[in-house]
C-alpha cells in the first residue's frame, strides 16, 4: 500500500486503532438504535397487544357462556339459569363497548366497524337464544321445534 509505505509502524498501528475505534464507535450506535426498537415493540406488545388478546379471549369466554347458560336453561327448565346467560351477555356487551372506545382512541376505523358488527350479532344471537329458551322453558319440545323453522 503506498500509503502505509512512509508510515512508521507506530503511525500504521495509531491510524488502524483510529480506524476500529470509530468502527466500533458506528457499531455501538446501530445496536443502541437497533436495542431502542425493539424495546419499542416490546412495550407496545406489553401495554396494547397482550391486553386485547386478553380482552379477546375473555370476550369469546362469555359468549360461549351465553350459549351455555341458554342451553342449561332449555335443558333443565329453570329460569335461573336465564339469569346467567344475561349477566354474561351484559359482561360482553360491555367489553365490546370498551374495545370500540380503545380503537377509536387508535383511530382504527377498521376495527371499530368490526366489533360494531360483532356487538350487533351477539344483540341477535342473545335474543334469539333467550326466545328459543324462554319457547322451550314455557312451552315444551313442539313449540321450540315451531319456533326453530320459523326462525
Amino acid at each position: 500500500m503506498p500509503f502505509f509505505k512512509n508510515t512508521t509502524m507506530k503511525k500504521a498501528i495509531a491510524f488502524s486503532s483510529v480506524i476500529l475505534f470509530f468502527l466500533l464507535l458506528l457499531n455501538t450506535v446501530l445496536t443502541y438504535y437497533s436495542s431502542h426498537s425493539v424495546k419499542n415493540d416490546v412495550s407496545e406488545l406489553k401495554e396494547e397487544i397482550v391486553p386485547h388478546t386478553f380482552r379477546f379471549i375473555e370476550l369469546k369466554i362469555d359468549v360461549i357462556q351465553i350459549q351455555q347458560w341458554l342451553t342449561d336453561a332449555s335443558a333443565t327448565k329453570d329460569k335461573e339459569s336465564l339469569n346467567e346467560a344475561e349477566k354474561y351477555y351484559i359482561e360482553s356487551i360491555k367489553m365490546i363497548n370498551f374495545m370500540i372506545k380503545v380503537h377509536r382512541e387508535y383511530r382504527e376505523s377498521e376495527m371499530v366497524v368490526k366489533l360494531s358488527e360483532f356487538k350487533i350479532n351477539v344483540d341477535k344471537y342473545y335474543e334469539l337464544g333467550l326466545l328459543m329458551a324462554n319457547a322451550y322453558i314455557t312451552e315444551g319440545t313442539e313449540a321450540w321445534k315451531c319456533l326453530y323453522e320459523t326462525t
